[in-house]
């Protein structure tokens, strides 16, 4: 059985990662409640279209990025992107998109000669980083952590009392947190109301000195964390 193809088109001008009115092509397959998948970046849920333009908010768990004109843009129903690569030794099923469009990490995927074969860059998310130095002791004064994932973010200025606070969870999200001080523990708050492995709401997760916590969301409200050695 072969898949159905996903219809594409082309960024008609460059965009900035703040960008909410996408200049395409064409337009004439796309349609309000549809996304779109750009390089790595999958938007969130288109609001209208113009003959030129549609216009979609930037879903931050997809790192929002600059893209350049004559980029290829995939067009496609929210369940027609995916969390994961697909499932390899199997038959394609007439109910797969073509591409298979894996939005977690920006790989991509197209059914060649009746199995599915990994396309080449540029469609290959790299994780983001960023620095931030910790601030304040509380939730609420302590330094934010902006939306963006994945990506990685190195905190320096800790010295056990100094703080982070994590953006708000998104099912899917992923960060890594590296505490740069050798000998100072870094506390880490959860957005007002959400939670970090088992502790109460609200409360400090303290990542040790020179240690990396990756942090990763199954549930909004919830986060669970992985140490490294």
């Amino acid at each position: 059985m072969s898949s159905y193809t996903l219809a594409s088109t082309t960024l008609s001008a460059a965009i900035t990662a703040t960008t909410t009115s996408i200049p395409l092509a064409s337009t004439a397959n796309v349609s309000v409640g549809q996304k779109l998948f750009i390089d790595a970046e999958l938007t969130g849920q288109i609001t209208a279209v113009s003959s030129t333009a549609a216009t979609v908010s930037r879903d931050p768990t997809s790192s929002p990025t600059s893209h350049a004109s004559g980029a290829t843009v995939w067009i496609g129903q929210p369940n027609q992107f995916f969390l994961g690569d697909p499932p390899m030794g199997t038959a394609v099923a007439s109910t797969s998109p073509n591409p298979w469009v894996n939005a977690f990490d920006g790989r991509v995927w197209e059914v060649v000669n009746g199995a599915w074969e990994r396309l080449a860059a540029p469609y290959t998310q790299m994780l983001g980083s960023a620095s931030v130095t910790a601030a304040g002791s509380t939730q609420g004064d302590a330094a934010t952590l902006a939306a963006g994932y994945p990506q990685v973010i190195t905190v320096t200025g800790a010295n056990t009392t100094k703080a982070v606070t994590l953006p708000a969870s998104v099912a899917g999200a992923m960060l890594i947190v590296q505490n740069a001080v050798t000998n100072e523990s870094l506390p880490i708050f959860p957005a007002a109301g959400e939670v970090i492995n088992a502790l109460a709401s609200n409360t400090a997760y303290d990542l040790a000195g020179a240690k990396t916590a990756v942090l990763a969301c199954a549930v909004g409200g919830t986060w669970f964390t992985v140490l490294t050695a």
